[in-house]
């Protein structure tokens, strides 16, 4: 399978991810926002406890959306033109996904923690608040970096530069207001849309798409020679 696709691929697959892993947490209730704050340790412990089998299930499955936005993010900065911000989203992408690894297996270590009835420590919830918030900052400037490397004047490749930029100031009031939920949703949206779009973009570059890889400028719909490079 060429790249182009195995990026429409991703995409689409951590679209998909995504918006099952949110429906599942807000019907369940075992939320991975709960513990990615600081809460009265004894409090963080309890709702652990009380969601551990669901927890379990989401952050298995956390892990596999990883795997898809990486190899999505990774794919894309392949197929895409070689611009100034190509590198940022690719590193960008990687360490995300290295952050988000760290958050679920560290939670996993807390959830195992609470369950040998061992006191959970606030440093540790200091620490978690910490890393998740490092994580979704450099996610959301990834994705507005992201807008820079996207070609063309079709309606898909406008549509994914604006959610680009829109989700950066909506994804650091999420970090910041992390208990507004209607700012959390707006934000699961755009990131849903960049992923969405993505795909489309993706999908509509065409042969040309092929000769990227080798970093020969090479045109794109709705492009002129000079805006390829």
């Amino acid at each position: 399978m060429d790249t182009q696709k195995l990026a429409v691929r991703f995409a689409v697959a951590s679209a998909a991810m995504f918006v099952t892993l949110v429906v599942m947490q807000i019907a369940t209730g075992a939320s991975q926002a709960y513990f990615e704050v600081v809460h009265a340790p004894g409090t963080y412990a309890g709702r652990m406890l009380s969601h551990a089998g669901w927890f379990r299930i989401v952050v298995a499955l956390d892990d596999i959306f990883v795997g898809c936005y990486v190899g999505a993010i990774v794919f894309s900065v392949l197929v895409l033109p070689r611009r100034a911000a190509s590198a940022l989203v690719m590193a960008g992408g990687i360490m995300v996904g290295l952050l988000d690894l760290e958050e679920n297996h560290h939670m996993l270590a807390l959830l195992r923690a609470a369950e040998n009835g061992l006191p959970v420590a606030i440093g540790d919830l200091v620490r978690r608040m910490d890393l998740s918030s490092t994580k979704f900052g450099i996610a959301h400037l990834m994705a507005f970096f992201l807008a820079f490397l996207v070609p063309g004047r079709f309606r898909a490749a406008r549509a994914l530069r604006a959610v680009c930029a829109l989700q950066l100031p909506v994804g650091v009031a999420g970090v910041v207001w992390d208990g507004a939920i209607l700012i959390q949703l707006g934000r699961a949206a755009c990131l849903t849309a960049v992923w969405l779009l993505l795909a489309a973009v993706i999908a509509q570059l065409g042969p040309a798409a092929l000769a990227v890889g080798s970093g020969v400028p090479v045109l794109f719909p709705g492009t002129t020679r000079d805006a390829a490079g």
